[in-house]
């Protein structure tokens, strides 16, 4: 089969199209009118989260309908392995994490949606940028299903964010860090015993960011490189939170 270059022409138009679709889906999500996504102090307090609205239940639905489709055409066509392509990266975990944050109100749910916002996200982003099936056609049915999904992932957090349902705090930084460490060691485990590469905790992709790392660190030293990655883009996204909380209050 024909893939499709990083960054070429073609994958450059169908990112353009992404980040419009995905525009749209948090322009038409209604804000809210009785705190601010950023409130703190009383207004902070009243609750960890407000109620998902309909398009973002919507959209976290769809996100699983995705998964679903992947599967089954999978299973129908034989193209590849259902096996390589179970839900254990971060953005398949994510499908998962913003269903349940969408449908519930716990204080659970209220540190899910932040992790979606801070790391799943912008994880979802960096997807879209350096993908991992630029070896199938850019318009065969699984690429395009790679390309929606991880926009909604990007796009389902925003939408939260601008409904209010989701309030980051620089007191929350550790939710992220605690989510990866949860979330790593038995998916890790899983790849040692049966040979697979979820969270690229074996290898990295080549073409990408990690591959710059493991060329330099080694394998699996890059995972360090990763560490500090996600590091710097978690210590960048608090400082926006606090600057953001700080000139509104």
């Amino acid at each position: 089969m024909n893939g499709f270059a990083t960054l070429g022409g073609p994958h450059i138009c169908m990112l353009v199209c992404c980040m419009a679709a995905g525009a749209v889906l948090v322009f038409l999500t209604e804000k809210p009118g009785y705190v601010s996504m950023f409130a703190s102090g009383a207004a902070g307090r009243q609750g960890d989260a407000g109620a998902c609205p309909a398009p973002v239940k919507a959209a976290a639905v769809a996100l699983i309908a995705l998964e679903a489709a992947q599967d089954a055409y999978l299973l129908i066509t034989g193209v590849e392995p259902v096996m390589e392509h179970l839900p254990l990266h971060l953005c398949s975990l994510g499908v998962f994490v913003n269903l349940y944050g969408a449908f519930s109100q716990s204080r659970l749910s209220a540190a899910l949606r932040e992790i979606s916002l801070m790391l799943i996200a912008p994880g979802a982003i960096f997807a879209l940028l350096f993908p991992d099936w630029t070896y199938m056609p850019l318009l065969s049915a699984l690429s395009v299903i790679g390309f929606i999904s991880h926009t909604l992932l990007a796009a389902v957090p925003l939408m939260m964010l601008r409904a209010g349902a989701v309030r980051p705090a620089v007191r929350h930084s550790w939710y992220p860090l605690a989510f990866l460490a949860v979330v790593s060691p038995p998916v890790y485990l899983f790849d040692r015993v049966f040979g697979y590469n979820y969270l690229f905790l074996r290898s990295p992709v080549e073409g990408t960011p990690l591959a710059w790392w493991a060329a330099r660190l080694g394998e699996p030293g890059y995972l360090l490189g990763i560490l500090l990655m996600i590091l710097i883009l978690l210590a960048m996204e608090y400082t926006a939170v606090y600057a953001v909380s700080r000139h509104r209050y």
